[in-house]
């Protein structure tokens, strides 16, 4: 038990000018008067029910050991876990792109313990999770609303892959999928079906790169790709078919064209955007951003900050500009940022008027409305 100190911080210590310490001697010091006052029949149950809230918070205040928004991750603790049928399903859906350093966010998000991944079954498909050995196994990619023969196993199937609803802790289920994005126009109509009006409590986080880097990225990641094996020839050949730019590995980098398919789906303040930088680079000017998402849900950070290192699916490769020479690095470039540049999606981001609600933009510091400020923050960031 701390020292009571409470003759020397006033009664109203949850204030913004108490530290951290100060708030948790006031709720110790609570505790300890509301506990003297338990005398009667007629007071005991409602003032064992504060004390038990005050320790509930106190208990809180202990478990965040980082200051920066912690009113916000006390909050979000009080919230209740998203569960349909008697399962904990995802409150969290990762719309990334693939080679956008997904794998990496999600190993850290699921440093905390308030984090749940789905869990295969025996019958799954190979649905691009991998084959699910006997007894099962945990995903956290389980490609389940990109895949028609997943989906079409029904409703019940997918709960499933899901744990035990529970509501003693907060807990939060992700399906930190990458792909979702591009598929969007399979993903969301089945997301909607199933969720009904809770799909407004669902946060959707993009995670976003340099569109030419994420294409070359992604060309290494899949070898011979297309039949091609060398990155320039299959970059040349996207330029004089633009019947190709539907290929998964085209579409994987049009960030602008499928967010805007998805804001208008969803409301888009439902959606966190995070410029690749930002999951990457620790120097940012702001906590990592799985910290962030830590707090915003109410979750337990992890116990250190010894994070993970981004070592899988790491594929080296050539600069852009050496693999591409000059001229057709500008030549791409043109093509690329005029569907999907800073310009385009800071158009999108934007907020448009005073009852507009934008997306969150993790790390932008500017004016919502200032569209040549977040063109020059994806552009620092990505």
């Amino acid at each position: 038990m701390l020292q009571s100190r409470a003759d020397v911080y006033p009664l109203d210590c949850l204030g913004v000018d108490c530290d951290i310490d100060q708030k948790l001697i006031f709720k110790e010091d609570s505790i300890d008067k509301l506990q003297a006052q338990i005398y009667s029949n007629e007071t005991v149950d409602a003032l064992t029910a504060e004390v038990m809230q005050l320790r509930k918070q106190l208990e809180a205040y202990q478990r965040h050991s980082y200051p920066e928004d912690l009113e916000i991750a006390i909050a979000a603790e009080q919230q209740e876990n998203i569960c349909f049928d008697g399962k904990l399903v995802p409150e969290l859906y990762l719309f990334g792109s693939l080679k956008t350093s997904s794998t990496l966010l999600a190993d850290n998000f699921n440093l905390s313990e308030g984090v749940v991944e789905s869990r295969c079954m025996p019958w799954d498909l190979d649905n691009g999770a991998g084959d699910c050995p006997s007894g099962g196994t945990y995903w956290k990619a389980p490609q389940f609303f990109n895949n028609r023969d997943v989906v079409a196993q029904g409703y019940s199937a997918w709960l499933d892959h899901w744990p035990s609803c529970r509501q003693d802790t907060r807990m939060v289920a992700a399906d930190m999928s990458v792909g979702y994005l591009h598929a969007h126009d399979d993903v969301l109509p089945v997301l909607k079906d199933w969720y009904g009006i809770n799909l407004r409590r669902v946060t959707f986080v993009v995670t976003v790169r340099e569109p030419m880097a994420t294409m070359q990225s992604y060309f290494y990641y899949i070898p011979n790709l297309m039949g091609i094996t060398i990155f320039k020839d299959w970059v040349q050949g996207m330029i004089d078919d633009p019947s190709k730019r539907l290929h998964p590995s085209w579409r994987n980098s049009i960030y602008a064209e499928n967010l805007a398919a998805c804001f208008d789906a969803v409301d888009r303040s439902q959606f966190m955007i995070v410029p690749m930088k930002y999951n990457t680079q620790y120097n940012k000017g702001t906590a990592p951003f799985h910290e962030y998402l830590w707090r915003h849900f109410g979750l337990p950070h992890a116990p250190t900050r010894d994070y993970v290192v981004e070592v899988s699916n790491v594929n080296p490769h050539p600069s852009l500009e050496d693999d591409l020479g000059t001229d057709l690095y500008n030549h791409l470039q043109g093509i690329m940022y005029n569907v999907t540049g800073p310009d385009r999606l800071a158009d999108i981001f934007r907020v448009k008027t005073d009852l507009d609600e934008a997306p969150y933009l993790h790390g932008f510091q500017g004016l919502k409305h200032n569209e040549t400020a977040i063109a020059e923050w994806i552009t620092d960031g990505w």
